[in-house]
């Protein structure tokens, strides 16, 4: 079951999300392309949030958050993982959240030039699955742009806030 990027899931009853076989986000990367990436499938999880080892508090609230939300959403909690790039499984797939070392990879490069135009607070959602493993980045230019880049994820995928 796939979501067009240009619709959201608009469910007030946390029951009927529950419902859902997967949960599949689609990243819009440009307007004509788009890319899927599956979070939980069959009510488990089928990533895990990547955090840097020298990851700011901001980010590691920001992960908690998410798995906390993808869980509420599901039923699922998504694992939050302390690593280097270079200890992600290279089977699976990944959510690279924050400023972590994957930044430096060239297979990011567009989402760094990207960054490099925003500003402090500007976020970059972005996922890659032409190599092992297929990563989902959510990350800004600061911290605060990584935790409003994770509140726009979860805005997509159908999370409301009210007060």
């Amino acid at each position: 079951m796939a979501f067009p990027a240009s619709e959201y899931i608009t469910c007030r009853l946390p029951g009927r999300l529950k419902m859902l076989l997967f949960l599949i986000f689609l990243v819009v990367t440009r307007p004509e392309v788009s890319a899927s990436f599956v979070m939980v499938r069959d009510g488990l999880p089928s990533c895990f949030i990547v955090i840097a080892k020298d990851a700011p508090k901001a980010e590691q609230y920001a992960a908690k958050e998410l798995s906390a939300s993808i869980k509420r959403i599901s039923g699922a909690e998504l694992p939050v993982r302390i690593m280097n790039y270079n200890d992600i499984p290279r089977i699976g797939h990944a959510i690279l959240l924050g400023q972590g070392d994957w930044l430096k990879r060239a297979r990011f490069r567009r989402s760094v030039e990207e960054m490099e135009v925003l500003g402090g607070q500007g976020v970059i959602i972005r996922s890659y699955s032409e190599s092992e493993p297929e990563a989902l980045v959510v990350a800004g230019k600061s911290s605060r742009g990584t935790i409003y880049a994770v509140i726009e994820l979860l805005r997509r995928i159908g999370v409301r806030w009210y007060t």
